[in-house]
């Protein structure tokens, strides 16, 4: 009886069939749920436009006086921007998306892929996406950089991108061509031994001194910016799993997943960045890095320790200079209420 039963399953046979086509039915189902199951506590502030912008935010309030004033500066204003926290519901993250005229939507689980799929179906007109979170450090012109590059990459007609990303200084792969464009491979080979692209397993990825180092060599964030964009316009593929802290997505891509896949245990990091990448690839829709488009991360998990006592020794690396607040003056800070 077992035998005919594997004769069965690893046949053509119709029970074969149908036994599969329901069990793939019976995942589909149980992973919608999943994606998009629980409730949400959605304060609703936007404005109908194609454009949106995730942030997901809560758990890195030391960061706070440094990546949201860049928010403040640097979003477009013709984008809805919703400020997602999953497993909490901080007062002091309301209340910045309510002075800045953001939407705001909090989940009681921490499931972050199950937070990204709620904000972006309560935002039924946004068209294309980009999701970042909140130890990026924006700079000026990368939502639009990631924008023009999709389409361009589009336009080229190699291959159709999935997703689009920023350089960032801190990242398993986008690093290794941000060094390549400012000549400083050798100096950082010099000074761990290699330079290799991975997603994790690495200096880059796990290293404190290696995202300290990447940060004293990338500052003045702006002016690494600039140039960049001054350079012709070039992308790559991305070749691997990639850490998606910023990243750009049209809603028919996401819509055709079924969603961000969301991680059956609360807590569980990166499972979504997983799934995302592995669907790219059966797809052939890579994910593409746009090289003139740039931003600074913080850490990840093992480097933050190291690095906020950098943050704490020497804030004035992560800080907004003052040539860049003359420039485009803060309206209203984002970590302060108004004084009033």
């Amino acid at each position: 009886m077992t035998n005919r039963l594997l004769q069965l399953i690893r046949s053509d046979h119709p029970i074969q069939r149908v036994a599969s086509d329901l069990s793939k039915r019976c995942a589909d189902r149980a992973h919608r749920r999943l994606n998009f199951g629980g409730s949400a506590r959605f304060e609703d502030r936007q404005s109908g436009t194609e454009t949106l912008i995730i942030i997901v935010g809560g758990y890195r309030p030391k960061l706070w006086p440094y990546t949201f004033p860049r928010l403040a500066l640097f979003l477009p204003p013709d984008a809805d921007v919703c400020l997602t926290s999953p497993g909490l519901d901080p007062l002091e993250v309301r209340e910045m998306a309510e002075r800045n005229g953001w939407s705001y939507l909090s989940t009681p689980d921490n499931r972050i892929a199950r937070a990204k799929n709620h904000t972006i179906r309560r935002h039924p007109n946004a068209q294309w996406i980009v999701m970042l979170d909140e130890d990026i450090f924006l700079t000026d012109g990368m939502i639009s950089q990631l924008r023009d590059g999709f389409e361009r990459v589009r336009e080229e007609a190699r291959f159709e991108p999935g997703f689009v990303a920023p350089l960032l200084n801190v990242n398993g792969h986008s690093y290794t061509v941000l060094l390549r464009l400012l000549e400083l491979e050798e100096a950082y080979r010099a000074r761990f031994g290699e330079l290799k692209s991975a997603c994790m397993g690495i200096p880059a990825h796990a290293d404190p001194e290696a995202a300290r180092w990447l940060w004293r060599n990338t500052t003045p964030l702006d002016a690494t910016a600039e140039r960049l964009r001054k350079l012709p316009f070039a992308y790559s593929a991305i070749p691997h799993r990639f850490s998606i802290g910023a990243m750009g997505i049209e809603r028919s891509f996401w819509q055709e997943m079924g969603g961000f896949r969301a991680a059956l245990l609360e807590g569980h990091i990166g499972r979504h960045e997983r799934v995302l990448c592995e669907y790219c690839t059966n797809t052939s829709r890579p994910g593409v890095l746009v090289h003139t488009a740039f931003a600074g991360h913080f850490a990840f998990y093992t480097q933050i320790e190291s690095m906020e006592r950098m943050l704490a020794e020497r804030p004035e690396v992560f800080a907004l200079p003052d040539q860049v607040t003359e420039r485009y003056p803060v309206k209203q800070s984002l970590a302060e209420p108004d004084a009033r």
